[in-house]
C-alpha cells in the first residue's frame, strides 16, 4: 500500500517539486495551500507524514502545528518543515519543539532522507 503524505506550501513551484520528488519513490501526494486547507484536510483523511512550509498566509506554520498536535498528538513525530525563512520567531519555534527541519532551496538527497527517516520512526 502506498504511504500518503500531505504537503502544505503556499508556493506551487514547490509543491510540484515535492509532487515529482515523491511520487517518483511511489509515495501518493495530497496538497494544500496553507495550514488551514491542511487542517481541514486531515479531518477527512489520514496521513502517514506531513511536510509542511512555515510562513504562509492565512495559517503558518507554526499555528498549523500547534493546532495539528492539539488534535492528533501522534502527528508531532510525522512532520517535516521547509523553510527558507529563519527568522527569530521560526528559529524560536523550531528550537523549542525539536521538529524536523529542511532548509529551502530543498535539497533532494536530504529531503528523501528526512522522509525515509520519518517513515521508519
Amino acid at each position: 500500500m502506498k504511504k500518503s503524505i500531505l504537503a502544505i506550501d503556499d508556493d506551487t513551484a514547490i509543491l510540484s517539486l515535492i509532487i515529482n520528488i515523491l511520487n517518483e519513490q511511489g509515495y501518493e501526494v495530497k496538497t494544500a495551500r496553507n495550514g488551514l486547507e491542511g487542517l481541514k484536510m486531515i479531518e477527512s483523511a489520514q496521513y502517514d507524514l506531513i511536510i509542511s512550509d512555515i510562513n504562509m498566509p492565512i495559517m503558518n506554520g507554526i499555528k498549523f502545528y500547534r493546532e495539528l498536535i492539539n488534535k492528533t498528538p501522534s502527528m508531532k513525530e510525522r512532520i517535516i518543515f521547509i523553510t527558507g525563512d529563519m527568522e527569530s520567531k521560526t528559529e524560536m519555534f523550531i528550537q523549542e519543539t525539536g521538529v524536523r527541519w529542511l532548509s529551502k532551496p530543498i535539497n533532494v538527497t536530504e529531503f528523501l532522507r528526512a522522509v525515509n527517516d520519518l517513515e521508519k520512526a
